[in-house]
């Protein structure tokens, strides 16, 4: 449960970037047979399949590395991913000057230009599987979270939870475009990392342990005791 509510609010959180930087191709995505709402439900659907696909592979990742043993320090260790992850966030245009990054970039406008221009359901859900792709920083910082679960299982379902968190404003943006745009602007820069910074600090008191109710609960450790039988 602690793992898809701080996946759902880095989600929410980060929609307010995402409306930044994805939202102008979030409003060109055409009308297949005039129904707006439907293509835009399913270039959504498709975002959130690649996150949860992400989420998987951060996961087994987790897995591997054997993070197992740091789970009792999840809360904290996320919330310092998040603020490193802020850092780099703010930074993000810097790390599409790399070379690599500039060639992937070109690959997938080119590959979703020529998916806009079929229109169909499927068109639109693969265009929101490549949209997935694209180099973002928000998405980075949720990965980390995800690789620090340990488990695929887990990791899948905290990813699934960033996108569905990323869902009602990336569908409102979708369907009532500028508008809401427009009603936004300039504010989105300084709301997204505030909102960040301030999940961020409610991980890290969570994972404290200070008595605080529902934002620090005292977390108390079951000692078990080993009984030997001689025979």
């Amino acid at each position: 449960m602690e793992i898809i509510l701080i996946g759902f609010l880095t989600g929410l959180a980060g929609s307010l970037h995402c409306v930044g930087m994805c939202g102008p191709l979030a409003i060109a995505v055409p009308a297949v047979k005039n129904n707006l709402f439907l293509s835009k439900f399913f270039y959504n659907s498709g975002r959130v399949f690649t996150y949860t696909l992400m989420g998987l592979c951060a996961g087994l990742i987790g897995e591997w590395i054997y993070l197992d043993k740091f789970q009792s320090y999840f809360s904290i260790i996320s919330g310092i991913i998040l603020l490193v992850g802020l850092v780099l966030y703010l930074n993000q245009t810097r790390l599409l000057q790399i070379k690599f990054f500039k060639k992937f970039l070109g690959f997938l406008k080119n590959e979703i230009t020529r998916f806009f221009k079929i229109k169909t359901y499927k068109s639109v859900f693969i265009t929101g599987i490549l949209n997935g792709l694209l180099p973002c920083g928000m998405i980075y910082i949720a990965l980390s979270g995800a690789v620090i679960t340990g488990n695929s299982i887990s990791g899948m379902f905290y990813m699934m939870f960033f996108g569905l968190g990323t869902l009602p404003l990336m569908m409102g943006i979708s369907v009532y475009g500028v508008k809401i745009k427009n009603f936004m602007g300039k504010k989105i820069n300084y709301i997204s990392p505030a909102l960040i910074t301030i999940v961020a600090i409610l991980l890290l008191l969570r994972g404290l342990n200070l008595g605080i109710p529902v934002i620090s609960p005292e977390v108390k450790k079951n000692i078990n005791t080993e009984i030997l039988i001689c025979e």
